[in-house]
């Protein structure tokens, strides 16, 4: 009987046993499939962050995606274009694989440096199963402060009684007060203390004046009430504006301007140039079916004078000037998102019909947003003098406003006819100097554009060079009409 009883309990610990671990292995196949079951197989993406792709970027727009979720990735693809604080550039990756996920579409602007922008999976993974990156817990919405005040402060019992009112003692006058009050108030609360309880006690009334008081016409009052009731003038609704979004690279430009006006100490230098020559040599190049434009000239004049005074050709970096060797020359060009100023490198070598040619192919790569990043940044940052020219615009002269960290930037002006001494008409052109007085002194920017009028009145010698007896001549500030008929130009 006992081993029958020992052997139902047996069968009975093992049935239980058996329930027992059916339901564990149930219980933890939901949790597998409800928990998700991403966390054991879904796909590490590899991080698309926002880029640097300059070095003053600090944010940028994602302008649009070029790529689609599932496309595949070489390296040097273009994934999406993003507008800098220069220009609008195609961001470009060396990673090999698949675009899984888009985190900051198209038009998401102010987009910090390294932030997440997409991820994507490595070349035969399944880029629908990427995983995530997860970010912080929400915070919990703050609770009013009443609502809190509400729910915690317990309702007094009904059965509570209510302490008895207490009669307020009457206020004397302290001497604080006192010093607010007339001296019949004072004198009044002094003798009777609370003089409207002794008003009310003694049942006193007032004083009828002996001055009867004036009388008012009936028809004041109606007046009066018109007067009132008048309905306020209804402001004008006809006054509209519009507001202009400012785009990415116009709130940079305007952000650096001001830090130029309030950090470097601007100094001013302009100078006059007779261009007939000029237009003279535009004459007879346009004959010979070579079409250089007026700023070509400017753009060889500028490098040719850096390279006489070469302590314009500087920037400022570390609290010094930096002397640079290289003569690059920057271009402002105006386009629809705001100014950016293309490079001509080299311009000291080269001619003034490929000068042309490279200012009018850099213009139309800016106004199409299509500049590489080496096509507006030199050296460390950019140029090492920007010219600005409106002349095209019928202005005749003006200033500009110093690019950091370069150091000089030359505003040139349109041709006009003027007289001379002899009443002999002659095309002149004003150009201004803005110059770092940190690190240009008055006689530097002073050469420099005597050196540069040289060479836009005398324009053979952009295209011959400087001969050696020249510069002699310019380091003694000898005039070219003493020595100019002398020199042949070959």
């Amino acid at each position: 009987m006992a081993s029958l009883i020992s052997l139902r309990l047996g069968l009975r610990a093992s049935s239980v046993h058996n329930v027992f671990r059916y339901s564990l292995a149930k219980l933890i196949l939901q949790h597998a499939s409800s928990f998700h079951t991403g966390y054991l197989f879904r796909v590490k993406g590899i991080p698309i962050n926002m880029p640097a792709l300059s070095p003053t970027m600090t944010e940028g727009t994602i302008v649009k995606w070029l790529k689609k979720e599932g496309d595949q990735i070489t390296p040097g693809d273009a994934l999406c274009d993003i507008q800098t604080d220069k220009a609008v550039m195609a961001m470009e990756t060396e990673e090999e694989g698949t675009l899984a996920k888009i985190i900051l579409g198209d038009d998401s602007k102010d987009v910090k440096i390294g932030v997440l922008i997409g991820l994507m999976v490595a070349e035969g993974e399944d880029w629908k199963t990427v995983e995530m990156p997860t970010g912080g817990a929400a915070a919990p919405a703050p609770v009013k402060p009443s609502a809190a005040a509400a729910a915690s402060t317990p309702k007094p019992a009904a059965s509570t009684p209510k302490p008895a009112a207490v009669a307020a003692p009457v206020p004397k006058p302290t001497a604080e007060k006192s010093d607010k009050m007339g001296p019949a108030v004072r004198g009044l609360l002094h003798q009777y203390g609370d003089v409207l309880k002794h008003v009310q006690d003694n049942k006193l009334t007032p004083i009828p004046s002996a001055v009867a008081p004036p009388t008012i016409p009936k028809a004041a009052p109606a007046a009066a009430q018109k007067v009132k009731t008048k309905a306020p003038v209804a402001p004008s609704m006809t006054a509209q504006f519009i507001d202009i979004p400012v785009s990415n690279i116009r709130g940079i430009i305007a952000k650096r301007l001001l830090e130029s006006k309030m950090t470097i100490p601007h100094a001013y230098a302009a100078t006059d140039c007779i261009i007939d020559g000029i237009m003279t040599m535009r004459t007879e190049l346009k004959r010979e079916k070579r079409s250089v434009s007026m700023n070509a000239f400017v753009v060889k004049g500028v490098a040719m004078a850096l390279q006489r005074v070469p302590a314009v050709n500087v920037q400022w970096a570390n609290e010094a000037a930096k002397l640079i060797p290289e003569i690059d020359i920057s271009i402002a060009v105006a386009t629809e998102t705001g100014l950016i100023t293309p490079i001509v490198k080299g311009a000291v070598y080269l001619s003034l019909d490929q000068i042309g040619d490279t200012v009018k192919d850099l213009a139309i790569k800016a106004r199409a947003g299509k500049l590489k990043p080496h096509e507006f940044q030199g050296g460390s940052f950019s140029g090492n003098l920007t010219i600005s020219n409106l002349g095209m615009f019928g202005i005749s002269q003006f200033t500009a406003i110093i690019n950091p960290p370069q150091c000089a930037i030359l505003a040139v002006g349109g041709g006009r006819e003027t007289f001379n001494e002899y009443l002999q008409v002659r095309n002149k052109m004003t150009v201004n100097l803005s110059y770092d007085a940190r690190a240009i002194d008055e006689d530097s920017a002073a050469q420099f554009l005597q050196a540069f009028r040289d060479f836009m009145e005398n324009p053979n010698l952009m295209m011959t060079g400087v001969p050696d007896s020249l510069v002699i001549y310019i380091e003694e500030n000898i005039p070219y009409e003493f020595f100019i008929n002398s020199v042949e130009i070959k």
